[in-house]
């Protein structure tokens, strides 16, 4: 299985995840992307976001076009297989940071938008947890700086029983 885009160094796939699902997974698309195929990510992305806060529209972030969110992010898209409809995402930054005499790459768990009708599909595992274990493996198996913030408790709970070494810990 080739993980890559064809003329790309960047992760590039696309899986089936079961319940009639499939999930796409691309890092830093707006390094490399074709211009078509980048156009209908973030048209997905907005699409999921409209249907999430009833049509209130975002300006930060993956949303706007001049941050270059899309250039430091890995997105996770999931759609349904039969019409193809966008139902959920996340974007993870990429948050590079000067460790010693090198550049450290933290993955930070961002923003997750489930579209109503699909919440409470256990879709978090997908999208949080398949572009880490992706990175994770890409990166031979070393550790991976991970960051979150959060207000919604799960979330935090999801965390820190997910990940190794959470500061701060469980209770």
């Amino acid at each position: 299985m080739n993980l890559f885009g064809k003329k790309s160094r960047y992760l590039n796939i696309t899986l089936p995840i079961g319940k009639g699902l499939k999930a796409r997974i691309v890092e830093k698309p707006g390094l490399w992307l074709d211009p078509g195929d980048l156009t209908r990510l973030t048209q997905d992305i907005r699409a999921i976001a409209l249907t999430t806060l009833d049509a209130k529209e975002l300006t930060y972030g993956v949303f706007d076009p001049a941050s270059g969110q899309l250039g430091r992010s890995i997105i996770t898209l999931v759609y349904q297989r039969g019409n193809g409809s966008p139902v959920a995402f996340n974007a993870l930054p990429v948050i590079e940071i000067p460790w010693r005499n090198s550049i450290r790459e933290i993955l930070h768990l961002g923003l997750v938008m489930v579209t109503p009708e699909m919440r409470g599909r256990n879709l978090t595992a997908t999208l949080y947890g398949l572009a880490c274990i992706l990175t994770f493996v890409r990166n031979q198996m070393r550790p991976i700086w991970i960051s979150s913030v959060t207000q919604v408790p799960a979330v935090y709970g999801m965390v820190a029983e997910t990940y190794s070494g959470v500061f701060p810990g469980q209770l």
